[in-house]
Protein backbone atom coordinates (compact mmCIF):
# COMPACT_ATOMS: atom_id res chain seq x y z
CA UNK A 1 0.00 0.00 0.00
CA UNK A 2 1.25 3.43 -0.78
CA UNK A 3 0.88 6.64 1.52
CA UNK A 4 2.45 9.64 2.49
CA UNK A 5 3.84 9.79 5.94
CA UNK A 6 4.85 13.03 7.58
CA UNK A 7 8.49 13.30 8.07
CA UNK A 8 8.91 14.60 11.58
CA UNK A 9 12.01 16.67 11.50
CA UNK A 10 12.54 16.64 14.94
CA UNK A 11 13.97 13.60 15.05
CA UNK A 12 16.71 12.26 14.39
CA UNK A 13 16.01 9.03 12.32
CA UNK A 14 13.32 10.80 9.99
CA UNK A 15 16.04 13.70 9.47
CA UNK A 16 18.40 11.32 8.61
CA UNK A 17 16.46 9.28 6.24
CA UNK A 18 15.23 12.39 4.64
CA UNK A 19 19.00 14.17 4.39
CA UNK A 20 19.82 10.61 2.80
CA UNK A 21 16.42 10.75 -0.11
CA UNK A 22 18.08 14.29 -0.48
CA UNK A 23 21.00 13.29 -0.94
CA UNK A 24 20.27 11.20 -4.01
CA UNK A 25 17.78 13.50 -5.58
CA UNK A 26 20.57 16.06 -5.69
CA UNK A 27 22.81 14.06 -7.01
CA UNK A 28 20.58 13.47 -9.94
CA UNK A 29 19.62 17.45 -10.53
CA UNK A 30 22.33 19.72 -9.49
CA UNK A 31 25.30 20.52 -11.73
CA UNK A 32 28.57 19.25 -10.41
CA UNK A 33 29.78 23.09 -9.22
CA UNK A 34 26.23 23.12 -6.92
CA UNK A 35 26.16 19.52 -5.81
CA UNK A 36 28.77 19.81 -2.52
CA UNK A 37 27.22 23.08 -0.73
CA UNK A 38 23.54 21.58 -1.58
CA UNK A 39 25.00 18.62 0.55
CA UNK A 40 26.57 20.80 2.90
CA UNK A 41 23.25 23.10 3.42
CA UNK A 42 21.41 19.66 4.02
CA UNK A 43 23.45 19.38 7.34
CA UNK A 44 23.19 23.46 8.26
CA UNK A 45 21.84 23.22 11.66
CA UNK A 46 20.46 26.78 11.34
CA UNK A 47 18.86 26.28 7.98
CA UNK A 48 17.53 22.88 9.36
CA UNK A 49 15.85 24.88 12.12
CA UNK A 50 14.27 27.08 9.87
CA UNK A 51 12.91 24.37 7.59
CA UNK A 52 11.26 22.92 11.09
CA UNK A 53 9.74 26.20 11.93
CA UNK A 54 8.24 26.46 8.32
CA UNK A 55 6.78 22.90 8.74
CA UNK A 56 4.98 24.66 12.35
CA UNK A 57 3.81 28.05 10.26
CA UNK A 58 -0.19 28.58 10.37
CA UNK A 59 -0.18 30.99 7.53
CA UNK A 60 1.82 29.00 5.11
CA UNK A 61 2.74 25.72 6.16
CA UNK A 62 5.49 23.37 4.66
CA UNK A 63 5.04 19.66 4.38
CA UNK A 64 7.98 17.34 3.68
CA UNK A 65 6.13 13.59 2.91
CA UNK A 66 8.24 10.34 3.16
CA UNK A 67 6.57 7.76 0.49
CA UNK A 68 6.29 4.77 1.85
CA UNK A 69 5.43 1.97 -0.45
CA UNK A 70 4.48 -1.08 2.40
CA UNK A 71 6.02 0.43 5.02
CA UNK A 72 9.43 1.23 3.08
CA UNK A 73 10.35 4.63 1.69
CA UNK A 74 10.73 5.32 -2.04
CA UNK A 75 10.69 9.17 -1.92
CA UNK A 76 9.84 12.38 -0.95
CA UNK A 77 7.39 15.20 -1.81
CA UNK A 78 7.61 18.75 -0.45
CA UNK A 79 4.66 21.41 -1.06
CA UNK A 80 3.98 24.47 0.65
CA UNK A 81 0.02 25.36 1.16
CA UNK A 82 -0.24 29.35 1.07
CA UNK A 83 -3.91 29.30 2.41
CA UNK A 84 -4.73 33.33 1.53
CA UNK A 85 -4.08 32.11 -1.64
CA UNK A 86 -5.56 28.66 -1.70
CA UNK A 87 -2.19 27.56 -3.39
CA UNK A 88 -0.31 24.55 -2.83
CA UNK A 89 3.47 25.23 -4.07
CA UNK A 90 5.13 22.33 -4.84
CA UNK A 91 8.93 22.60 -4.16
CA UNK A 92 10.38 19.25 -4.50
CA UNK A 93 9.13 15.80 -5.83
CA UNK A 94 11.71 12.58 -5.48
CA UNK A 95 10.95 8.86 -6.62
CA UNK A 96 14.26 6.54 -6.49
CA UNK A 97 15.20 4.96 -9.25
CA UNK A 98 14.38 1.61 -8.91
CA UNK A 99 10.74 2.51 -7.64
CA UNK A 100 10.22 4.72 -11.25
CA UNK A 101 8.06 3.86 -13.99
CA UNK A 102 5.62 1.86 -12.15
CA UNK A 103 2.80 4.31 -11.18
CA UNK A 104 4.03 4.95 -8.27
CA UNK A 105 4.90 8.48 -8.79
CA UNK A 106 1.27 9.15 -9.99
CA UNK A 107 -0.22 7.53 -7.14
CA UNK A 108 2.06 9.74 -4.83
CA UNK A 109 1.17 12.80 -6.59
CA UNK A 110 -2.68 11.92 -6.38
CA UNK A 111 -2.28 11.19 -2.24
CA UNK A 112 -0.42 15.09 -2.43
CA UNK A 113 -2.97 16.54 -4.47
CA UNK A 114 -5.83 15.16 -2.42
CA UNK A 115 -4.14 16.42 1.17
CA UNK A 116 -3.86 19.74 -0.81
CA UNK A 117 -7.78 19.37 -1.77
CA UNK A 118 -8.79 19.07 2.27
CA UNK A 119 -6.73 22.19 3.17
CA UNK A 120 -8.65 23.97 0.62
CA UNK A 121 -6.33 24.70 -1.84
CA UNK A 122 -8.00 25.68 -5.41
CA UNK A 123 -4.48 25.50 -7.13
CA UNK A 124 -1.13 24.20 -7.23
CA UNK A 125 2.19 25.35 -9.00
CA UNK A 126 5.53 24.27 -9.33
CA UNK A 127 8.20 25.25 -11.03
CA UNK A 128 9.73 21.36 -12.62
CA UNK A 129 12.83 20.42 -13.69
CA UNK A 130 12.99 20.00 -17.92
CA UNK A 131 12.72 16.18 -17.25
CA UNK A 132 9.60 16.22 -15.25
CA UNK A 133 7.42 18.16 -17.27
CA UNK A 134 5.88 15.39 -19.20
CA UNK A 135 4.64 13.71 -16.26
CA UNK A 136 3.00 17.00 -14.95
CA UNK A 137 1.72 17.18 -18.11
CA UNK A 138 -0.22 13.91 -17.94
CA UNK A 139 -0.98 14.77 -14.24
CA UNK A 140 -3.14 17.38 -15.90
CA UNK A 141 -1.07 21.06 -15.38
CA UNK A 142 -0.56 23.20 -17.71
CA UNK A 143 2.94 25.53 -18.91
CA UNK A 144 2.04 29.10 -17.55
CA UNK A 145 4.84 31.00 -17.82
CA UNK A 146 8.56 31.28 -17.12
CA UNK A 147 10.36 31.86 -14.09
CA UNK A 148 12.80 35.39 -14.64
CA UNK A 149 15.27 32.55 -14.99
CA UNK A 150 13.51 31.43 -17.38
CA UNK A 151 12.58 28.32 -15.88
CA UNK A 152 8.90 26.49 -16.93
CA UNK A 153 5.74 27.15 -14.56
CA UNK A 154 3.18 24.61 -14.33
CA UNK A 155 -0.32 25.01 -13.22
CA UNK A 156 -3.11 23.29 -12.24
CA UNK A 157 -6.65 23.62 -11.05
CA UNK A 158 -8.27 21.17 -9.00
Amino acid sequence: MLELRNFHLDEKDDMNRLNALYEQYYTEVCPPEELAQEIADLYDEELNAQLLEQTRSKEAPHFIMSIEQDGIGIGFISYTIYTDKQLCFINNFYIAPPQRNRGLGTAAYGLAEQHARRLGVLYIRLEPEERAIPFYLRSGFEKSGKTKEGEPVLCKAL
